[in-house]
C-alpha cells in the first residue's frame, strides 16, 4: 500500500502525534530513501536546525534537468562512464542544496547511510555540527575512512542511530475513521502493537 511507510524507529512512548514528532527526522531520512531513484542503493537525508525544524531534505538522484532514464544506474561496467557513479547526486548534497533557510550552520543531518568523503566535505563546508546515520555498511572503505578523518578534524560529531524497534508503520487511512487521529503500529520481535 503506497499510503503505508515503513521506517526504523527506536522506541515509541506516548501518543501517536508525539511518536511521529519524535521520529520525524529519522522518518524523513529513511522515508526519502524510498524516493531515491537508484534501485541498488537508496539513501535519504534530512537536515534540522537548533529548533528541531526541518530545513532541508534530499535523496540520491540525478542532477536537475537530467533525465533518469537516459543515464546509467549500473553499479559496475567495463567503462566507469556506464555506471551511476559519475552522475548521481548524493542525498547529503541534495539536502544541503534544497535547504529552505539562509544556511545550515549548526544544524544536524539525519541520513540513512554514513556519508562518503565527498559528502563529508560538503557537510563541513556547510557548517553542520552533527551527522546521525543509520547504516555504516561501507565502514572500512577508503572513502569512509577519509570521511571520518575529515569529520574528526573539522569537529563534526557523528553517531549511529541504533533502533530498538525494527519498524514503525504509519497508517494514513486511519485518519478517515471516527475516533482515530492516526494510528501508529510498531513491531518488535514479530509482535505488533497499535498505538492510537
Amino acid at each position: 500500500n503506497m499510503l503505508e511507510r515503513k521506517v526504523d524507529a527506536s522506541c515509541l512512548k506516548g501518543s501517536p502525534a508525539r511518536c511521529i514528532h519524535r521520529y520525524l527526522y529519522r522518518y524523513r531520512a529513511c522515508g526519502d530513501q524510498m524516493l531515491s531513484a537508484p534501485p541498488s542503493l537508496q539513501v535519504g537525508a534530512c537536515i534540522v536546525n537548533q529548533e528541531n525544524k526541518i530545513v532541508g531534505i534530499g535523496y540520491n538522484g540525478m542532477p536537475n534537468g537530467c533525465n533518469d532514464d537516459l543515464l546509467p544506474w549500473s553499479r559496475s561496467a567495463d567503462d566507469r562512464l556506464n555506471t551511476k557513479y559519475p552522475y548521481v547526486c548524493h542525498a547529503e548534497l541534495n539536502a544541503i542544496m534544497n535547504k529552505n533557510s539562509a544556511d545550515v550552520k549548526g544544524c544536524t543531518m539525519y541520513v540513512a547511510l554514513f556519508p562518503c568523503n565527498e559528502c563529508a566535505k560538503l557537510i563541513i563546508q556547510a557548517g553542520l555540527k552533527e551527522v546521525v546515520y543509520l547504516s555504516d555498511k561501507y565502514h572500512d572503505t577508503p572513502e569512509m575512512v577519509a570521511s571520518r578523518r575529515l569529520l574528526d578534524m573539522a569537529g563534526v560529531q557523528y553517531r549511529q542511530f541504533k533502533p530498538k524497534r525494527s519498524e514503525i508503520v504509519i497508517d494514513f487511512n486511519s485518519i478517515n475513521h471516527r475516533g482515530s487521529a492516526g494510528a501508529v503500529r510498531t513491531q518488535q520481535d514479530g509482535a505488533s502493537t497499535l498505538d492510537a
